[in-house]
């Protein structure tokens, strides 16, 4: 976790990065060549300073740079933030695992043209109509948005603007826009973009998305809490105080936000956690409950932080909402635990041989609170000593330690310490270990996957990389054993962003012969997904070297890549089908003439000649003959190249498709004398009855018969002078009759005597 002064530091560089590459982009566009540099640059630092923050927002709020949770200033990216503020976009939020062709994406969007932005709606319709994995882009509050001159337009006249900023709580009801996002992103969902009405309507749909983020287990309570003061900071606090009783409401009147916003949520969660317990069947499982709404009540404690306050009123909430007092002696309990500084926690935490349902959240809490603050040691210690259940013996390994080992490891991703590597040494080993109960070694098996696709995502490729070693190592034990359990979470070890990032590092470093085996090796693993994902970069790359590079790391994919290309065969787009067709050169297609013939026969004559260059290559058995099929329809810049391959083939099934091709067609400009030497370099008597029958063959051209005559005269089967003799013995009107006399006459002159 980076110091504030340090993240300042860099956040600010990234913006200015940032400014030039989007001048450049607004200049040019994200594909011109001159933003490319710029572009790269401006991702690196971006995604150097995500790892190390595991999340990074920055925008421009007030006239004031935003950074995280530091606002600064900083008159340098003036520019940057009057571009931004023109189109409506007020920040963007990076997650880990972006990869730069997202961060690409995000540029054009941001570089869309002022008035192409204003035609389509407004900044909320672009960002609603461009999704970007790892990306999120905030529109800009209403009294932040600029003209195309730079200016901010109030929605209201000037004197009513300023009596609004000197008495803010009289000002009319605004939807607070920024507060709503932060409430709604705390429950995982997204603002509704046509949101309206009056406080009443804001207040039914925020209750229940702050109910959420306390109940789910992917929910945000702290982030909901922000989101809830923020709401009261955008507009008066008031709205908000008719969701509590009449007389609360007097209580609350002159509260600040915050604490407004830590009573809503307590009452939220004390209203949820009565129904609850009150849903439960006599003969139910009120254990498991009470389990649950202990977990969402302290939950709610540490989002609003206010542990002493609640102790003081628990003994109220109790008599209130008829708490059970098992309920109540375990908030004490979780109160207590709060009130302990992390020092302590750890060493408590530290001297537990098992972790329990309880203990095992208040270690992911604790690992939470370590890790967002940057004491990475502490958090190694106490994620180490949790693995210390593989100490146990195999035999008796329970599934529980197991299955929440999963949480712990992606807890832990990012962090630059030695856990990663340790955990995937010991699970590496665990996953051979054959006393393992079926079950157990099917989630060290998920552990493994989760190890993978967590260190991935933080581009640490190497410890990804010993994961699937040994999964490999495992399935090759027994294939149809392990398919389900090590074979399954092979294709899981990757993100699809982290394929995508993948593919495109391989690309960058092309001449990095470790990388390359690194990438490949977790490509081939994750298996059709990667497959997919190799195939839209190639379709989407216009640089050559670079579709050569990811052509070969198709060349890896085996049955996975051959399925993927054959299906893209008959696409309507012809560079689809030419990269398909070299990948199945690439993959050693075992139908490869099957598959590659009707593509010599393709309306594009690029697509015809990738499949003439794979044929080339191929050395199949063959292959001469379905390239002599295809020379009627070869695009004429193919044909000579074609006829020469198989002059140098001399191939005997390459006959018929040959003769066919001369036989059939008069036109005197094609090459078929070239076919016709073709035939002639070909050894053998059939080869010869060919050119006997193109000798007299009245359809063929003429310079193709002459080719078959010179061809003929300079064989030595045996009876091909006694056949020569006949023919020549035919019809004068026949102009070759007359050509092969005078052609056997010159032979026998020069014979010695």
């Amino acid at each position: 976790m980076l110091q504030q002064n340090e993240l300042k530091f860099r956040g600010l560089r990234y913006l200015k990065t940032l400014q030039v590459v989007f001048r450049m982009a607004t200049m040019f566009s994200v594909d011109h060549l001159s933003v490319a540099g710029p572009m790269q640059q401006s991702f690196d630092v971006l995604n150097a300073l995500i790892k190390e923050t595991r999340q990074l927002t920055v925008g421009f709020v007030d006239n004031r740079v935003m950074i995280n949770n530091i606002l600064t200033t900083d008159a340098g990216l003036s520019q940057l933030e009057n571009e931004l503020l023109k189109r409506g976009i007020g920040g963007l939020s990076f997650e880990p695992g972006i990869t730069l062709g997202g961060y690409k994406h995000a540029i054009g969007v941001l570089a869309t043209p002022v008035k192409e932005v204003e035609e389509l709606g407004g900044a909320t319709v672009l960002i609603a109509a461009n999704p970007i994995e790892g990306v999120k882009i905030f529109p800009a509050g209403k009294n932040q948005a600029r003209t195309e001159d730079g200016d901010t337009i109030i929605e209201t006249d000037a004197q009513s603007f300023l009596r609004a900023k000197q008495y803010e709580e009289q000002r009319p009801f605004q939807i607070p826009t920024a507060g709503l996002e932060l409430v709604f992103a705390s429950a995982g969902m997204e603002r509704p973009a046509d949101m309206r009405g009056g406080p009443d309507d804001i207040l039914r749909m925020v209750a229940p998305t702050v109910e959420a983020a306390l109940v789910g287990e992917s929910g945000d309570p702290q982030r909901s809490y922000m989101g809830l003061a923020r709401m009261m900071q955008e507009v008066s606090p008031s709205f908000i105080l008719n969701f509590f009783p009449p007389e609360k409401q007097k209580e609350l009147a002159d509260k600040p936000p915050q604490e407004i916003a830590s009573e809503f949520m307590e009452e939220t969660a004390m209203r949820w956690a009565s129904k609850r317990l009150a849903s439960v069947p006599q003969d139910g499982d009120a254990l498991v409950v009470e389990e649950d709404v202990v977990r969402v009540l302290v939950r709610t404690l540490q989002a609003t932080q206010m542990a002493e306050k609640l102790a003081e009123r628990l003994a109220h909430y109790v008599k209130e909402y008829t708490l059970p007092k098992s309920v109540y002696e375990r908030l004490q309990n979780e109160l207590n635990w709060t009130a302990t500084p992390n020092k302590q926690k750890v060493e408590k935490l530290l001297r537990l041989k098992r972790f329990g349902g309880l203990e095992f959240r208040r270690l992911m809490d604790l690992l939470k609170d370590l890790v967002a603050h940057g004491k990475s040691e502490e958090a190694t210690a106490l994620a180490k000593h949790y693995f210390n259940f593989l100490d146990e013996p195999p035999e008796g390994a329970q599934p529980e330690p197991f299955s929440r080992a999963t949480e712990v490891l992606r807890m832990m991703a990012g962090v630059r310490t030695d856990f990663g590597a340790v955990a995937a040494e010991r699970l590496a080993k665990a996953v051979l270990d054959e006393r393992y109960p079926d079950f157990v070694h099917y989630q060290i098996a998920n552990c493994l996957s989760t190890l993978s696709k967590a260190m991935a995502t933080f581009e640490d490729f190497e410890l990804a990389q010993q994961a699937g070693l040994a999964l490999e190592k495992s399935l090759g034990r027994d294939r149809a054993k392990h398919a389900q359990c090590c074979g399954a979470a092979m294709n899981n070890l990757l993100a699809p962003n982290s394929m995508e990032r993948i593919l495109e590092l391989m690309v960058i470093k092309r001449d990095d012969p470790v990388l390359a085996k690194l990438g490949t090796s977790l490509l081939r693993w994750a298996g059709p997904a990667a497959v997919e994902k190799t195939f839209q970069r190639l379709e989407e790359e216009p640089n050559a070297s670079a579709r050569m590079v990811l052509v070969r790391i198709m060349g890896s994919m085996g049955e996975n890549g051959i399925e993927v290309a054959r299906q893209r065969l008959d696409h309507t787009r012809w560079y689809v089908v030419r990269n398909a067709c070299q990948v199945l050169g690439e993959l050693k297609d075992p139908l490869l003439l099957e598959h590659i013939g009707p593509l010599l026969r393709h309306s594009d004559h690029r697509v015809q000649q990738s499949a003439f260059n794979v044929l080339r290559k191929s050395r199949l058995p063959n292959r001469g003959k379905v390239l002599a099929e295809a020379l009627p329809e070869l695009h004429a810049h193919l044909l000579e190249q074609a006829l020469e391959e198989l002059a140098f083939f001399k191939d005997p099934e390459a006959l018929p498709g040959l003769e066919r091709f001369v036989a059939g067609d008069g036109d005197p400009k094609k090459p078929l004398d070239k076919a016709v030497f073709a035939i002639a370099n070909t050894p053998g008597g059939a080869a010869t009855e060919a050119l006997l029958r193109l000798l007299a063959e009245p359809r063929a051209a003429e310079h193709a018969r002459r080719a078959a005559l010179h061809g003929l005269m300079r064989r030595k089967d045996g009876g091909v002078r006694a056949q020569l003799d006949r023919f020549a013995a035919g019809s004068d009107a026949d102009p070759m009759v007359n050509e092969t006399r005078q052609a056997l006459a010159r032979a026998d002159a020069t014979k010695p005597a």
